[in-house]
């Protein structure tokens, strides 16, 4: 450049040479580097990014902003992607350009890469002149999938439709196609997850919703998704899915959404649903409660109970800690007194003394405990069918075709328990 007369105030407001630290001129700052060319979308090239090929660091290098190259508005490979775009009507965003060159030799062309920066609206503008739908595909690390987070709150009032393609093993997409190849990650695109069902699963794995807390927390986690669902038959499943994962009455569910407003999405959870949440009289609870008065009155029901539904499957945690308490009572030989019972947590004492006096509806005990028992197994076969469909679909999408097999086998068992309960 400087034999062609290029100014060295040029190169370096370009980005393209640094100052020495000691001594005089210049040096090349990509120097050592594998180059890719960043061009906008009319295919200009207006920046550079240069990977090393030893341990170096940084890793990655970008052109620092410019008037030219303006990160928030440039979007990798979107010259050559545009059209796949239009044609397929969707645009996968990668977070990087080693990502997005891998997925385009994959044969997934309608893939772009932010550069070094968070997703934008200016971003999300620009896919929407060429497709309505916007897939992200960024790292499955923690890292990456915050990065997924902060990208659909980006686009959830674009009124883009919006997806978000799940790569396994904690990889990027780049390791997944160099290990698992380029019919595996169509695989995965074909998956992909809807935005909702996306959130949802996020939240629960990242919440302990056993506790009070965690329920207040997923459930205002979940407000703003539930809230931008604009058809009311999805919306409402949805509302049914939380309900059903947090063991909440839908009814719970529903009065916080139609109290949310989106400039309270930072603020505190309302304590009206805090006191609600702590006390929810579903059918579920219920019933265990049933279950706990005739176990207290007779050890033996313990014992069976548990070829219907094993304490494990219990999924209230006061109840089933006061159904443990009780079993291992009976099998050491102790009677069950309020003396013994002082040794529950106060939760639990609580609820057990509210099991003591249940209503039994005007139903004789009996009858009262088989319908207790059919709720509890239903809730326990709804769980396990959950559950074995989580890992079947884990293991399609890690390419473990025997073990998707046998837990499938299981959801088909379940599935024909459950419609005979």
């Amino acid at each position: 450049f400087l034999k062609r007369g290029i100014k060295q105030e040029f190169l370096l407001a370009s980005g393209l040479s640094a100052e020495r630290k000691q001594g005089s001129g210049l040096y090349d700052r990509f120097r050592g580097r594998v180059i890719i060319p960043i061009a906008d979308e009319r295919g200009r090239v207006v920046g550079f990014g240069g990977r090393v090929l030893d341990d170096s660091t940084p890793k990655y290098l970008n052109t620092p902003e410019t008037v030219l190259f303006n990160k928030r508005k440039l979007l990798f490979g979107l010259d050559r992607s545009h059209r796949a775009i239009q044609q397929e009507g969707r645009a996968i965003v990668v977070e990087g350009y080693m990502d997005a060159i891998s997925v385009f030799d994959a044969g997934v062309h309608n893939v772009v890469a932010s550069l070094g920066t968070s997703f934008t609206p200016e971003h999300a503008k620009k896919l929407l002149h060429y497709a309505p739908e916007i897939c992200f595909c960024y790292d499955s690390d923690e890292a990456g999938q915050k990065a997924t987070i902060r990208a659909l709150t980006i686009v959830r009032d674009t009124g883009a439709r919006v997806r978000v393609i799940v790569v396994p093993d904690g990889k990027d997409p780049d390791e997944f196609i160099r290990k698992h190849g380029a019919d595996a990650f169509q695989e995965l695109v074909r998956q992909a997850l809807p935005l909702v069902e996306y959130r949802l699963r996020y939240v629960l794995s990242h919440t302990n919703y056993d506790t009070l807390d965690g329920k207040v927390k997923a459930l205002h986690e979940m407000m703003p998704v539930l809230a931008g669902i604009h058809e009311s038959a999805v919306r409402s499943e949805y509302e049914r899915k939380l309900a059903q994962a947090l063991m909440l009455d839908e009814g719970i569910v529903r009065e916080e959404l139609r109290h949310y407003r989106p400039e309270a999405e930072e603020a505190p959870a309302r304590q009206p649903i805090r006191q609600a949440i702590a006390k929810p009289d579903t059918a579920l609870r219920k019933a265990g409660r049933l279950v706990i008065r005739m176990a207290w009155q007779d050890a033996a029901i313990i014992a069976h109970l548990e070829t219907i539904v094993p304490l494990a499957g219990i999924r209230d945690p006061v109840q089933r800690e006061i159904l443990t308490f009780l079993k291992e009572s009976a099998e050491e030989g102790r009677p069950v007194d309020d003396m013994s019972a002082a040794s529950l947590s106060d939760e639990a004492a609580a609820e057990l003394s509210r099991s003591l006096v249940e209503d039994l509806g005007g139903r004789d005990e009996t009858g009262a405990y088989d319908d207790s028992l059919r709720v509890l197994r239903k809730a326990y076969l709804n769980a396990l069918y959950t559950e074995h469909s989580r890992k079947a679909n884990e293991y399609a999408q890690n390419g473990q075709h025997e073990a998707c097999l046998q837990e499938l086998n299981e959801v088909n068992k379940i599935k024909h328990e459950m419609d005979e309960w």
